[in-house]
């Protein structure tokens, strides 16, 4: 009789509902050369029944999560700089023409993936996106001067730049790296962290990530995520490094809620109690 129960048990347990996904932002619908943006000050957010993602906008500096489809990543004088922000260095998603982008403003706001349920978060591909490339391999962000030309050749002798790319910034050497953090969280506790380098110091080389990576995380049984970045490139007013990352693919699997088996556990004590009854 116990086997019976037993076994009772974990037929209960493993026809819990689990579900694996894989959220492409291939659904959304955009013009061609477009992404989606708040209007005005606010919060937004979009996703589906299983994953939100935060967006926010503090009076035109917008934060957190868009989507995009937008392809200006060849070099030349419209994709170097903060106005070319919404773009893969890839300049399409992996797999489709729509991707993500995601952005941590010095300005804050809502800017998390949100799971409705707990949830396991496997893997997330990304890259850079086209502003923070170039920024890192040219030292441009655009900031000031006029935009660069498709004649840049490279550095002269005295390290300046064959052409105006606005602001330089610090040049990388050994050591050096570009990192976004992920944290997981449960119920509000940080829980769970992994480190990604966009780009590095690889022996006598600078990597920088210009193809799609995946990332994986495995992070069990939480219900957020935030994301932050790091580097060596440092100023007075913190990273120089632009804060952007280009994301694809979130793949999760959601996972039952306590609640169920409580629940479950619950109702099979119940039939112990009744068995014995008898």
């Amino acid at each position: 009789m116990k086997n019976v129960i037993s076994l009772s048990l974990l037929c209960s347990l493993a026809a819990l509902p689990v579900s694996a996904n894989i959220y492409s932002f291939a659904s959304h619908t955009l013009s061609a050369e477009s992404n989606f943006a708040v209007t005005g000050s606010g919060a937004s957010s979009f996703g589906d029944s299983n994953v939100t993602f935060q967006q926010s906008d503090n009076n035109g500096w917008w934060n957190g999560f868009t989507y995009s489809n937008r392809t200006d990543a060849a070099f030349g004088s419209s994709s170097v700089g903060y106005t070319n922000d919404h773009t893969a260095i890839t300049g399409a998603g992996a797999g489709d023409t729509n991707y993500g982008i995601f952005f941590k403003s010095s300005y804050g706001g809502a800017d998390r993936l949100q799971f409705s349920s707990r949830a396991d978060l496997n893997s997330i591909d990304l890259t850079n996106t086209t502003y923070a490339y170039y920024a890192l391999l040219l030292g441009a962000d655009g900031w000031s001067g006029s935009a660069p030309t498709s004649s840049f050749v490279g550095k002269n002798a005295d390290n300046s730049y064959e052409g105006d790319f606005g602001k330089v910034l610090t040049d990388f050497t050994a050591g050096d790296y570009f990192r976004v953090t992920a944290s997981g969280y449960r119920d509000g506790s940080m829980i769970v962290t992994d480190t990604f380098d966009l780009a590095y110091w690889d022996g006598d080389s600078f990597e920088i990530s210009s193809d799609w990576e995946t990332w994986n995380l495995g992070f069990t049984n939480i219900d957020e995520v935030d994301f932050a970045f790091t580097g060596t490139d440092l100023g007075d007013y913190g990273l120089n490094t632009p804060s952007y990352m280009a994301v694809d693919n979130i793949n999760f699997t959601t996972v039952p809620e306590p609640s169920a088996f409580a629940l479950l556990l619950g109702a099979v004590a119940l039939g112990c109690v009744a068995r014995r009854s008898r």
